[in-house]
């Protein structure tokens, strides 16, 4: 997560400049840490949502990474997922501190659908995006996916590992760094998906880009196959590259509408001052 773009007000006035390689803050104790865990949380499952057919989607049961940024003095936040009956990814979001802050939170919003959805809650209008969040490709010359799922875990750490992610910020490339593990592991045989994982990119601990990888078989193709996509989880530009090569770039957000397949939006409470956490989502701004 680097910038917030929103139309208006201009946010920067509200965060303040950024604190370039901020020490870490010292917390009052353990139960501060929970209190803000138990509010990210609280949001992610405040939110319900539903494909256009009608299929729930709901959220992780809990975030996928916990995760701080010194460089841009990100004090805590979380990565955190829905997904659909059978488990299959819908959607991401960074739940998070805005820069600078103990008290002020944000969330991004992702799709990582090729369907459309709806994901909302009483307190912000629904998040319709209008466009699939992900375009899958086919990988070219590589084995076909083993029978055995563990097997299938090595193969797709080795196919992740051919990717490689630059955070443009400041007009300076960052490059970012592959966690070698899935933060989520997913099959639908029904639909022919074998297997799949989703692997980040990050910046420090803080997960920039996801790299979606597949085992599945295409229509009437009897062998399943391994497939590639990826999602930003930043406003930022990115560039993704495969063996070297840019096979993906994603510009900086310059639109912020719930239509948008990434969509951003300011969470104003401190959760220690409210005893409820849910009311939280309450004092979104007004875009």
């Amino acid at each position: 997560m680097r910038r917030y773009h929103f139309s208006a007000p201009p946010i920067f006035l509200l965060l303040g400049a950024v604190a370039v390689y901020a020490q870490e803050p010292n917390d009052s104790g353990p139960s501060e840490s929970d209190g803000r865990y138990q509010f990210m949380q609280a949001n992610a499952e405040a939110f319900s949502g539903n494909f256009r057919e009608g299929e729930k989607i709901k959220s992780l049961d809990a975030p996928l990474l916990r995760w701080t940024n010194p460089y841009t003095n990100i004090r805590d936040g979380v990565l955190v997922g829905w997904v659909d009956e059978a488990g299959v990814p819908v959607a991401a979001a960074q739940i998070c501190l805005t820069p600078n802050s103990t008290t002020q939170w944000a969330i991004e919003l992702q799709s990582l659908s090729v369907e459309s959805f709806t994901l909302s809650n009483d307190k912000i209008e629904s998040w319709k995006p209008s466009r699939p969040g992900v375009q899958w490709h086919r990988y070219d010359k590589v084995g076909i996916p083993a029978k055995n799922e563990q097997r299938r875990l090595v193969q797709m750490r080795t196919l992740a590992r051919r990717f490689r992610g630059d955070d443009d910020f400041e007009n300076e490339e960052s490059v970012l760094r592959l966690l070698p593990n899935p933060l989520v592991r997913y099959s639908k045989p029904d639909r022919g998906l074998v297997d799949g994982g989703m692997f980040a990119l990050v910046h420090g601990t803080d997960p920039e880009m996801l790299v979606m990888i597949e085992a599945r078989r295409d229509d009437n193709q009897q062998e399943a196959a391994y497939h590639w996509a990826l999602a930003p989880m930043t406003s930022f530009e990115l560039h993704g590259y495969l063996d070297h090569q840019q096979v993906w770039h994603k510009p900086q957000m310059t639109s912020n509408r719930p239509t948008d397949v990434f969509f951003q939006r300011l969470l104003v409470q401190d959760p220690q001052q409210d005893a409820s956490i849910l009311s939280k989502l309450k004092g979104i701004l007004d875009f």
